[in-house]
């Protein structure tokens, strides 16, 4: 997972959000890494950019969408940005409608 800064909201022009881009594949040995870095996060904005990633597990949607709803509990949004149709379709499959989180689609 690869970190950098984005600039954040108009509202709060001074905060910035957390990018993190995920890896590629996101199974059963990628949950414990992926539960540190959200924790890691927790009580800030984040972005996760999936453009990269192409296969989720049960275990690592969970997560997300565990994390989530912590950050919005928290009052700070988890957004993933870059999903590919082919992501979403596999979000489905797991019967979660990828909108549920916040979620922007990949530039086509």
């Amino acid at each position: 997972m690869r970190h950098g800064q984005d600039s954040g909201t108009l509202r709060e022009a001074a905060a910035m959000t957390t990018v993190v881009a995920l890896d590629r594949k996101l199974d059963t040995q990628a949950v414990g890494g992926l539960c540190e870095m959200l924790k890691s996060h927790r009580g800030a904005d984040l972005t996760l950019d999936v453009s990269a990633t192409h296969q989720i597990g049960a275990l690592s949607l969970q997560t997300l969408m565990v994390a989530a709803s912590s950050y919005s509990k928290c009052g700070h949004p988890l957004l993933l940005t870059g999903m590919s149709d082919d992501l979403a379709r596999q979000f489905e499959l797991f019967g979660v409608d990828p909108s549920t989180l916040t979620v922007t689609k990949r530039d086509e």
